[in-house]
């Protein structure tokens, strides 16, 4: 995928804007992306930290939008509509740190020597649930694959060992992962 730095400083501006202008007036907001490859339909999850905390975070695992539509979408989601936390105000938004990643097509997995810490995502599904998890989750806290999984399944609200059963499905996916603090730490 590897975005441009213009590329995602433009995407991380269309997800603050729609913060900003859904907390004035419960709009999303319009976006005419100057940069093409954001008006190619691409999933996306937009995290929201404060001060280094979960502020929200949620996304789409299949390419159902343009890219510019599902960041805006996804932002006003993770900021308004995660249920785990209360909505943001419009007097936070400046103390907050936007995160975006950019998911790549669903690969079907059949266990731990499928995946790859730091590159993989997971996405578990046992009929009726599912849970997923970026890439960036196993690094932050170090798992190996088997443990990737079983918290993947746990994020699901399965039993840890479920991925091991037939009818558990597993994909991985790989993400183009960005946020405003490192593309200051990029320059």
């Amino acid at each position: 995928m590897n975005f441009t730095d213009e590329e995602k400083r433009e995407m991380l501006s269309i997800a603050r804007k729609a913060l900003v202008a859904y907390a004035k007036d419960l709009r999303h907001g319009k976006t005419n992306p100057e940069h093409k490859r954001l008006q190619e339909k691409r999933a996306a999850f937009v995290t929201i930290t404060k001060d280094g905390a979960l502020r929200g975070c949620i996304g789409h695992i299949e390419a159902r939008l343009p890219l510019h539509l599902c960041v805006r979408d996804m932002a006003i989601a993770a900021g308004f509509k995660d249920l785990r936390f209360s909505k943001i105000e419009l007097n936070e938004i400046d103390n907050i740190e936007i995160e975006i990643s950019v998911l790549s097509s669903l690969v079907p997995v059949k266990g731990p020597e499928d995946i790859m810490i730091g590159r993989d995502g997971l996405n578990i599904i046992r009929k009726p649930r599912s849970g997923l998890l970026l890439p960036q989750v196993s690094k932050k806290y170090q798992w190996d694959a088997k443990t990737f999984l079983e918290e993947t399944c746990i994020k699901a609200g399965l039993n840890a060992n479920d991925w091991k059963e037939p009818d558990t499905k597993i994909f991985r996916f790989e993400a183009d992962v960005f946020s405003e603090k490192s593309l200051l730490n990029s320059k």
